[in-house]
């Protein structure tokens, strides 16, 4: 997350799951001590017109419409990106991508269901 802006990253067991159910829902949790979990639902909504966010109680909710999901899902699309007005004359700035492998990879970051990299193929 940055400013005004929220990016969602899938991995490939993600991005299937969002085929193959119509959405992919996580929680990270902060332990009751620092006020329990943060929940993040990316779903798809054949009646929406366009990428949407919706936030509150803890949970993010990022809907997409059917047409885009699946443009995405079945083709090599690496992102989706969309900009949603909020008050004041801002904007907040959705992104959603497919996960790939770093070329370095990072110590104790399990990268087996990312993408492989288009740039080194499998050797990530």
């Amino acid at each position: 997350m940055k400013k005004n802006s929220v990016q969602l990253r899938l991995s490939q067991s993600e991005v299937k799951r969002l085929s193959d159910l119509g959405h992919v829902r996580e929680t990270i949790d902060f332990g009751t001590r620092f006020g329990g979990g943060f929940t993040y639902v990316l779903r798809v909504d054949p009646g929406e017109k366009k990428v949407t966010a919706i936030a509150g109680s803890g949970i993010i909710t990022v809907v997409l419409p059917r047409s885009m999901a699946e443009s995405w899902i079945e083709t090599d699309m690496i992102g989706l990106e969309a900009e949603q007005p909020v008050e004041g004359g801002d904007e907040l700035r959705l992104i959603i991508e497919k996960d790939f492998a770093c070329l370095n990879p990072r110590s104790g970051e399990d990268q087996s269901d990312n993408f492989p990299n288009l740039n080194q193929g499998d050797l990530c």
